[in-house]
């Protein structure tokens, strides 16, 4: 082969070779582009539906009874909203989860994680100055708005902000706002540089071995030619197919997320539906024995059905409080009501019944329904167990509906943690707090999420348990 045919040959397909990846390159561009897109629509939409999720959650009449003032810091409603959304901003990566409000015409703090810049909590009722344009604008249009990154007391953050919108009025009670740190956000992009990394590295070193072939093409022996053009183009080859392997399994596996991220609202809606129904349950019949005296047997029996028949709740149960004076009287009381052999007791250390102990208040379960359940807890004193108490007295201290962290039972083996929500019953009257005792609903939380799951899972749902260091609060 002579000299003119040994340069053109190499030189046309070098000069393709620059050419198609050159295209490669500015396609990898493309992609990057694109997937900076996807992955900051991603992003905006978890953080957007979190605010809306627990806007969801929160109970209107709480949000009434706060003034957004300093007043507040004695209120068990905001105490109660701000402990929630501390552990929930614990367990999750945004660094600010709270609530804000209109007043006098400026925007002020409510309750939620907040600090200042000296690492105390933001009381509520101070004013915030120079709020993001997108708090106001949901004040204004009553819509979901997100934005950032931007600036706020030397950090850079995104936010969301979603109304909280009273049914009746229409009106904004308040924005929920939460926001997460802008590095946060720039590690989840770090995964879309390495892919375009990975990609654009092999195709610049082809593009420059090209060059250098070229210029040095009448220096090569063409004995070595035809092994470095196949060698090139089997790199080049391996190159578009592993980024289109990557790709397509990327895409594959946003929608799988997709998917799941849709069926997990729709399932944890279901879940939210059924705990919202139990608390109206609760509340209702709540008022419904505040009228009552003497909560008996009969009463109980004939106000709490609904809720028994309707509700996946365990058991439901009268607690009533017995002062350590009127100890004997009422366990005789009991037993000629027809609870025969009744006593009061507790758990040992081995888990077994034994008496109870003495102590100034005594909180036994009684009329457990559904019956088939009644001779497990009737008697037991819930002033014995450590778990039970706290949630007692929280309920008794701040006067909402309180339940325990997952507690199982001694006396039984190999059975699942149980819920135990306590529900304070007060005498009925304008302001009164009487208290008249409490309403026990027991949950086994693997049922709820049985029964609010599709059929076809049911079968593979198990929960697993793990305990946060949280405040009693919390609950």
């Amino acid at each position: 082969m002579n000299n003119e045919a040994r340069d053109a040959y190499p030189k046309g397909f070098l000069i393709g070779l620059i050419v198609v990846s050159t295209l490669g390159l500015l396609c990898g561009y493309e992609s990057l582009c694109w997937g900076v897109r996807s992955k900051t629509a991603q992003l905006h939409e978890e953080l957007s539906a979190s605010a809306s999720a627990i806007t969801r959650q929160i109970n209107i009449a709480r949000i009434k009874a706060l003034s957004f003032s300093e007043a507040d810091l004695e209120r068990a409603e905001f105490l109660r909203l701000s402990a929630q959304w501390q552990a929930y901003a614990r367990i999750t990566r945004y660094c600010a989860v709270y609530g804000v409000a209109k007043r006098n015409g400026g925007i002020v703090f409510g309750p939620g994680n907040l600090r200042g810049d000296d690492s105390r909590p933001v009381p509520p009722g101070r004013i915030y100055k120079n709020p993001p344009a997108g708090m106001v604008e949901a004040f204004k249009t009553c819509q979901p708005q997100i934005a950032g990154p931007y600036e706020e007391g030397g950090k850079r953050l995104v936010s969301a902000w979603t109304p909280v919108i009273d049914p009746r009025s229409d009106e904004v009670l308040m924005v929920m706002v939460v926001s997460v740190d802008a590095s946060v956000w720039n590690r989840q992009y770090a995964w879309v540089w390495r892919a375009m990394a990975l990609f654009a590295a092999p195709l610049v070193l082809c593009i420059g071995a090209a060059l250098l072939l070229v210029r040095r093409n009448s220096r090569i022996p063409f004995s070595m030619l035809v092994p470095i053009e196949v060698c090139l183009t089997l790199v080049l080859g391996l190159i578009f197919t592993v980024t289109f392997w990557r790709m397509t399994r990327s895409l594959e596996r946003h929608s799988r997320l997709v998917n799941f991220q849709i069926l997990a609202r729709s399932e944890a809606r279901e879940v939210s539906e059924q705990l919202a129904s139990l608390r109206t349950r609760a509340g209702t019949l709540a008022l419904v024995l505040g009228g009552e005296s003497d909560v008996n047997m009969e009463n109980f029996v004939r106000y709490s059905a609904p809720s028994v028949q309707l509700s996946y709740a365990e058991m439901w149960a009268w607690v009533p409080v017995v002062p350590a004076a009127e100890r004997d009287p009422f366990e005789a009381r009991m037993r000629r009501a027809g609870l025969c052999g009744f006593s009061l007791w507790q758990h040992n250390v081995q888990g077994e019944r034994c008496p109870v102990a003495k102590r100034d208040v005594y909180y036994p379960v009684l009329y457990c329904e559904p019956k088939t359940v009644e001779n497990s807890l009737c008697g037991l004193d819930c002033g014995s167990d450590p778990d039970l108490s706290e949630a007692l007295q929280i309920a008794l201290r701040t006067g909402l509906i309180t339940g325990t962290t997952p507690v199982l039972t001694p006396s039984k083996k190999n059975a699942r943690p149980k819920l135990y929500v306590f529900e304070p019953v007060y005498v009925s009257g304008v302001n009164s707090r009487t208290l008249n005792g409490c309403i026990l609903v027991v949950l086994d939380w693997e049922k709820v999420l049985r029964h609010a799951f599709i059929p076809p899972i049911m079968p593979r749902i198990r929960c697993v348990w793990a305990r946060q260091p949280c405040g009693s609060e919390d609950c």
